[in-house]
């Protein structure tokens, strides 16, 4: 499943393009399944510790299930950082 930038945006008043919003991510999903980050190249995806609001923008973002949907219960958190300011996410 794709993880779209309308599911996953923040704004900022800064001047600074969107490779510059930088996402970390501080809480991976426990046992739902995992977040992948699609290489251009290959169409393969690796388990992520980071990602740029470009990647969601572009759609390589993934969340790969391994459960069924109703048995999706799990969150994850991140790190918005755009320069100097940075703001905690839960998802």
């Amino acid at each position: 499943m794709t993880v779209e930038a309308k599911n996953l945006s923040v704004t900022t008043n800064q001047n600074m393009g969107p490779e510059d919003l930088v996402y970390r991510v501080l809480r991976r999903p426990d046992s739902t399944g995992h977040l992948l980050l699609l290489e251009e190249r290959t169409e393969t995806g690796m388990e992520v510790a980071e990602f740029t609001q470009a990647d969601l923008d572009g759609g390589r973002l993934l969340f790969s299930a391994l459960t069924r949907p109703e048995q999706r219960t799990d969150w994850f958190a991140l790190m918005a950082r755009a320069g100097d300011l940075e703001t905690p996410i839960k998802v």
